[in-house]
């Protein structure tokens, strides 16, 4: 079989080569799964060796939260006592939605469940070419879940293959929240909408929260009611708490109008300072403290 026919077949995800399969196994559509959302690795995965080649993987085993790059260490190694007259294709299998990027000298192709590689032949007998593929996990797949992934190596005409096994585990997400004010301006007495944007800089997105945003009201102003959506004020209505079940921790950023009263006693060409944001959500390390935003009153 030609290096050409043996990636097409590879690239389909739907056909193992005999090669890889034990003696009495036979490769048909069930050995591999087609979903491209999902890794199904081939029960013979994990031993490693095959005629003539060795394959050896680093990938740590605790969990890598969405959104994060890991790498993979690849090592091929020669176990005939000459070098390789042929390429070495090597294939990472994986699963959407995550990307893949290799060092200066590596060339991927990208196929719905992964992507490959190829090693030029002339690997010395005994010697072991070494390289990584960086898995950045999507942002938005499910946490704490496992994924039966692995990686082959087939070499030479005769298909002499090895294969290795390694498990995506992903852990919590990651988040961290952020919202900033657009510039406000209003007249004396008047109640303006306060237009802030909510967001989630990642690097995962979250689906649970909740996400929790804290406004100071500047001087001379006051929340007013009714109050913007899953906002609630404090009994002075100079704080305002807003939560968020879900959105914005996810991809997109969230825009909401608060309305805020302004004193009448103020002065136009006054700018009524103090006003703050904090935010706070459970996968989020640290407390988001910044957006500090104020009113300039016009006539």
């Amino acid at each position: 079989m030609t290096l050409s026919r043996l990636v097409r077949r590879l690239l389909t995800a739907t056909v193992l080569t005999a090669a890889l399969l034990p003696p009495a196994a036979h490769a048909d559509a069930s050995t591999r799964s087609p979903d491209p959302y999902h890794c199904t690795a081939p029960a013979h995965v994990g031993i490693g060796i095959g005629s003539g080649i060795g394959i050896a993987l680093d990938w740590p085993h605790g969990p890598v939260p969405p959104g994060t790059p890991q790498a993979l260490g690849i090592h091929i190694t020669n176990f005939t006592g000459v070098p390789t007259p042929d390429p070495t294709l090597v294939v990472v299998h994986n699963f959407v939605p995550n990307t893949f990027t290799a060092p200066p000298g590596i060339t991927l192709t990208d196929f719905s469940t992964g992507v490959s590689f190829t090693i030029p032949a002339g690997i010395s007998a005994g010697a072991t070419f070494s390289t990584s593929v960086t898995v950045k996990l999507g942002a938005s797949i499910p946490p704490n879940t496992t994924e039966h992934c692995d990686v082959t190596a087939f070499s030479g005409a005769d298909q002499a293959a090895a294969a290795a096994a390694y498990d995506v585990v992903t852990g919590d997400p990651v988040v961290h929240v952020e919202a900033a004010v657009l510039p406000a301006t209003g007249k004396p007495g008047q109640t303006i909408p306060l237009q802030v944007v909510f967001g989630n800089a990642g690097p995962s997105n979250e689906y649970a929260g909740p996400a929790v945003f804290t406004f100071k009201a500047p001087a001379h102003t006051t929340w007013a009611t009714p109050s913007g959506y899953r906002c609630t004020p404090d009994a002075a209505a100079t704080t305002l708490t807003c939560t968020y079940p879900g959105a914005p921790l996810t991809w997109r950023n969230e825009l909401e109008q608060l309305p805020l009263s302004i004193s009448p006693g103020v002065h136009p060409g006054d700018t009524l300072t103090g006003g703050c944001i904090t935010g706070t959500d459970p996968f989020d390390p640290e407390t988001f403290h910044g957006a500090d935003f104020d009113v300039k009153v016009t006539a």
